[in-house]
């Protein structure tokens, strides 16, 4: 349209030209270099007007290869963003094959490579690529230097979900040292460290993680906890009575003294060092004194230590405060038929079956009158034991506090009952 409006103004131009032409307009002479050329003025005007509308059109079209390479440039971008939404969503619908195809072939006219690349990255793995996988997450960190970050935590998290924990180890070490104080790269690090159990690790870098808020407070003192308690059974598992001790030693107070940390290291340590008896019972009788457990209580009459004597006076010591607690009751009837002392043996087992009727004060009782040759009562014993046993009648009632069931320590041989659901846990503690 302007340039059929632009063609009717020359024409117009033309024809005014012609009809005043020949009238005396006055002249114009341009001499250049010697050269001398003299026109009437309305000509010289006219061709004036020819080489602007010349050079016009001339520069239009030095113009239109520009003009089509961005045409064209803007066609791939739209292309580029239509891949990646299609890709997305082929993604999210569980299409991986597709969402892979659609994703690369965007990518190499977008002006974002980088999110399609992750996102490819996605689609590989989920089709068990790893190869393809890396390949893109390579192209990706190439497209966008300042983006490895973003780039080295994707592949972290990819690689952890493939199962390779040391591939993703191994990534996370090099962006913390990189980036030392990221938060979301210390809290990955961290997760890292707990899979693979090394608490030395976790405890080394806790306070800053706390610091960057990678991890609440709570959660960093949970974590604590968990890596102490991680340190003790490595060191149990090794058989290390050494090492056992040391951890525990070096341990805050505030874990030392929680009395789920003191059960799980008597435990611990009574089954790893078998002389370690009186220890034992000594950390066991320091915790219950503190705060009274009946869980810790248990623990004590399971325990064989070489000073049964020691034992069973501090044992009836807390009979005078806590006289009606049938934990403590079967404490001291196991310790006294360590101490063969039957007839006051019997009668603490029995009165904590008047508490508490229980499976494993039964089969206690019933291993004393074996030896007392009562065969007749020592059976109803038995046989009441089994009577309680779980899926069949006589179990306390699930809110009821109840002693869990465990074999009679009566082997001289036996330590310390291992087995976490063979004590009572605190949430059932005897009253």
């Amino acid at each position: 349209m302007m340039l059929l409006l632009l063609c009717l103004i020359v024409l117009s131009a033309g024809v005014a030209v012609a009809l005043y032409a020949d009238k005396d307009t006055g002249h114009v002479m341009i001499s250049l270099y010697g050269n001398t050329v003299e026109t009437n003025a309305m000509v010289a005007l006219v061709a004036v007007l020819l080489v602007f509308v010349v050079f016009y059109f001339l520069v239009r079209m030095l113009s239109v290869p520009k003009r089509y390479f961005r045409w064209r440039r803007h066609s791939r971008l739209a292309k580029s963003r239509r891949s990646l939404e299609r890709g997305l969503v082929q993604l999210a619908e569980g299409h991986w094959e597709k969402a892979e195809r659609l994703l690369t072939k965007g990518a190499k006219h977008s002006d974002t490579p980088m999110i399609h690349h992750l996102v490819a990255a996605r689609a590989a793995q989920e089709l068990g690529a790893t190869s393809r996988r890396d390949y893109y997450l390579r192209l990706a960190n190439e497209n966008n230097k300042d983006a490895e970050l973003a780039v080295g935590l994707t592949q972290a998290n990819l690689q952890r979900e493939q199962g390779q924990l040391e591939l993703a180890h191994t990534t996370l070490e090099h962006l913390h040292t990189r980036k030392p104080r990221h938060s979301l790269v210390l809290k990955q690090l961290m997760d890292a460290y707990i899979a693979r159990g090394d608490w030395n690790l976790v405890l080394h870098m806790l306070p800053e993680a706390a610091k960057r808020g990678a991890i609440s407070i709570p959660r960093a003192e949970e974590l604590e906890r968990s890596a102490y308690h991680g340190l003790l059974e490595q060191a149990a598992e090794r058989q290390d009575a050494h090492e056992l001790r040391r951890v525990w030693e070096k341990m805050p107070r505030d874990h030392s003294r929680n009395q789920e940390m003191v059960a799980d290291y008597a435990r611990l340590l009574a089954n790893v060092d078998h002389e370690a008896g009186d220890e034992v019972a000594a950390e066991l009788a320091y915790s219950i004194n503190r705060r009274w457990n009946p869980s810790l209580v248990y623990l004590y009459g399971a325990l064989v230590a070489p000073n049964v004597d020691n034992q069973l006076e501090i044992a009836q010591r807390w009979l005078e405060d806590h006289k009606e607690e049938p934990a403590l009751l079967l404490t001291l009837g196991r310790l006294c038929v360590r101490k063969q002392l039957w007839g006051l043996a019997r009668s603490y087992l029995e009165a904590s079956l008047r508490l508490l009727p229980h499976a494993e004060t039964f089969r206690e009782l019933g291993a004393l009158l074996e030896k007392l040759n009562e065969k007749s009562a020592a059976l109803e014993c038995y046989r009441q034991a089994l009577a309680m046993v779980p899926g069949t009648a006589g179990l306390p009632k699930p809110d009821e506090p109840r002693l869990a069931s465990a074999p009679a320590m009566t082997a001289p041989a036996a330590h310390l009952i291992t087995a976490r659901g063979s004590q009572p846990s605190t949430q059932h503690q005897l009253t």
